[in-house]
């Protein structure tokens, strides 16, 4: 395994262990609003445009007319203030042994720039490594669809094939798969490694420990 020219990452879930909190904040947000929910309905949301979900998909937010917007920016207020997002295991060092080894590098997510900042800035101090940045709102369709993907490989000048693409989520590995990219790696650190290969993914890693070290043999 040798390293590609670029390398693409998801954010939460694949850089930083956020994805508890963002459950919580989906939970926290259904109480109060005293609608139904089960534990696959919250997953759903994972890797998505919460407001893509709320306006495509069947919850008990059906029938009630709200915008999909206000409704994104009501859950917001729901978020948990004692829980943070903390680094996954090898992040910082993978991004910075890419970075010497003069690959290509950029992220691609479905939250906003503020929460980039945040967990790539701040929580792993690699932000400046990043060559380009596609958030939820520099694309029309977000995942699974392959537009924030195909951006990302645009940013970086370099053909889908010739990059690598970091996910946690199913729908985040199908939109990697559906863009091309060249190997796809499915990261156990929200989801299982079946539900992870059924999206397509074509390498299954617990976090990003020793990423590094086998790219560079």
């Amino acid at each position: 395994m040798r390293w590609p020219k670029g390398i693409l990452f998801d954010v939460d879930g694949t850089l930083v262990d956020s994805e508890p909190l963002h459950q919580q904040t989906i939970r926290n947000f259904f109480d109060a609003r005293q609608w139904d929910y089960d534990e696959a309905l919250v997953a759903s949301f994972t890797g998505r445009r919460p407001h893509e979900v709320f306006a495509h998909d069947p919850g008990p937010w059906v029938g009630f007319n709200d915008d999909p917007i206000a409704l994104l920016m009501e859950m917001f207020t729901h978020q948990p203030l004692d829980m943070k997002p903390v680094a996954v295991a090898g992040a910082a060092d993978l991004i910075r042994a890419a970075r010497d080894a003069d690959v290509l590098l950029g992220l691609v997510t479905s939250a906003n720039q503020g929460w980039v900042d945040v967990c790539v800035g701040e929580v792993l101090g690699v932000l400046d490594h990043m060559d380009a940045v596609v958030t939820g709102d520099q694309v029309t369709h977000g995942k699974p669809a392959p537009d924030g993907f195909l951006l990302g490989a645009e940013k970086l000048g370099l053909d889908p094939g010739d990059c690598w693409a970091f996910e946690d989520s199913p729908d985040g590995v199908r939109s990697a798969v559906a863009a091309g990219m060249g190997r796809v790696f499915g990261l156990t650190t929200t989801f299982g490694v079946e539900v992870l290969e059924d999206a397509g993914a074509h390498q299954i890693v617990p976090d990003l420990s020793g990423v590094a070290e086998a790219a560079g043999r």
